[in-house]
């Protein structure tokens, strides 16, 4: 097999991502053969990464172009997803935030759009920063001139040799739209800004070159056909909307809006976060004591104060007072089922305190149930003693009754038996008669 062949066989399998079985087919070679081949391709491609990847040079002092004056920077680093595929044993480990399956790639641009730097493999779940700090740490790693640095975003710790942006502080490019900076901060912040997105789109995360602003009906029409998927079972479930609704919406608001370029991935997918940033921004401080919704004019009502003091510590907060938030209650009907509340979330201590709360309730009702049951039993008692007192007094009566007419009876019985023997001796008197016929004679003449 030619050099030729097997290269053309690597790039066209990278290139057009086909599998072994197709490059086979297509080249006439056998599995083991191409699958082989690719890897000695690959080992080769992996050794001149010396070579291949740019050499850091931090911007000179004699350079004119005024986009890098303000930055003697080496480059921009960042991170990308990458999908990939994986067992379905190892799929939790490579899902992004946002539900895809992917590797998480470090990369170092330099203001060419060069690669200086790339560290693959990561799992998708990976934080960006933990990414970063095993750049740093393995022997071969990404590596800073003395008196040099990159630029980073807010999401990186600003120390030697990784200059971050204020934070705090307004940053993003659609931010500075018919404004101009407040502060040496805000200026500061801006010029970064516009440096790390060139430096960025060397990679294939896009961040910059996608960006676009929204317009108020654009946004009103995503909003209204997501209420209507979040309705439909079809697309959402109780866990949440289903794979593939937002190239539905892509549908949909293309027939509504035909000319508007909107694409699923980026603009529908990053619009969706933002409106769930804010709403979950909106909803946190509806849920806390002095912030009202004023639903004729849609905004927030809260005094400024509060506002600022809340904002301190809730920097997505920030921006949200004095503002319509026009969308709020559609996206309230969406996801407020689905936003956390912590409602039932507990510190040790809390826990310890509500359970002694919940013992001392259980013991007062204890008791009361005890008390309640000794108050049925006297009760019960006492209507006992009653039905059994009347009983007893029926008894009595009718027991005297009995003995008086036992009493008359054996009355009856005794003057009977005085007058069978008055008869009988009267009888027992005549000559000729036997006792048997004296008693015979008696009983005769005592029954007329």
């Amino acid at each position: 097999m030619t050099l030729q062949e097997i290269v053309a066989m690597f790039l066209y399998t990278l290139a057009h991502h086909q599998k072994n079985r197709s490059i086979g087919n297509l080249f006439l070679r056998s599995g083991e053969t191409v699958s082989r081949q690719f890897n000695l391709c690959l080992r080769a491609i992996l050794k001149l990464h010396e070579h291949l990847l740019h050499k850091p040079i931090a911007i000179s002092d004699e350079c004119e172009d005024e986009r890098w004056q303000p930055f003697k920077f080496l480059g921009a680093v960042d991170g990308t997803y990458i999908n990939v595929r994986v067992t379905s044993q190892e799929r939790g480990k490579y899902r992004t935030r946002k539900g895809t399956i992917a590797m998480n790639v470090l990369g170092a641009c330099a203001p060419n759009m060069e690669f200086i730097y790339v560290l693959p493999g990561w799992e998708g779940s990976a934080h960006d920063v933990r990414v970063f700090r095993n750049a740093l740490s393995r022997p071969n790693g990404l590596r800073v001139p003395r008196g040099n640095y990159y630029l980073v975003d807010a999401g990186y710790t600003n120390c030697d040799g990784f200059l971050a942006p204020y934070r705090g502080q307004r940053y993003h490019l659609k931010e500075w739209t018919d404004k101009q900076p407040e502060s040496a901060e805000e200026y500061f912040n801006m010029k970064h800004a516009r440096l790390y997105m060139m430096g960025e789109e060397g990679s294939n995360r896009g961040r910059g070159k996608n960006k676009r602003f929204w317009t108020f009906e654009e946004d009103t029409v995503l909003i209204k056909y997501l209420h209507e998927l979040s309705l439909d079972p079809k697309w959402k479930s109780e866990s949440g909307f289903k794979s593939g609704y937002m190239n539905k919406l892509e549908e949909m608001i293309k027939y509504v809006l035909p000319n508007c370029g909107l694409k699923a991935d980026p603009h529908i997918e990053s619009r969706i976060k933002h409106w769930t940033e804010k709403y979950s921004a909106m909803a946190e401080m509806l849920s806390a004591s002095g912030f009202g919704w004023d639903s004729d004019k849609k905004m927030l009502q809260v005094e400024k104060t509060v506002f600022d003091e809340w904002a301190k510590a809730h920097k997505k907060a920030k921006g949200l007072y004095g503002v319509p938030f026009p969308h709020y209650e559609t996206l309230a009907e969406i996801y407020a089922k689905d936003k956390a509340t912590g409602e039932v979330s507990e510190s040790f201590v809390g826990a310890i305190d509500n359970m002694n709360v919940e013992i001392a309730n259980q013991s007062m009702t204890i008791q009361s149930d005890e008390d309640d049951d000794a108050n049925e039993l006297v009760a019960s008692l006492h209507n006992t003693s009653k039905t059994f007192g009347k009983i007893f007094e029926d008894i009595n009566a009718n027991l005297g009754t009995m003995a008086n007419s036992w009493s008359k009876a054996e009355e009856r019985e005794q003057k009977m038996d005085d007058e069978v023997n008055k008869v009988l001796e009267e009888v027992m008197k005549l000559d000729g008669v036997s006792p048997s016929e004296s008693l015979e004679v008696a009983t005769i003449l005592m029954a007329e």
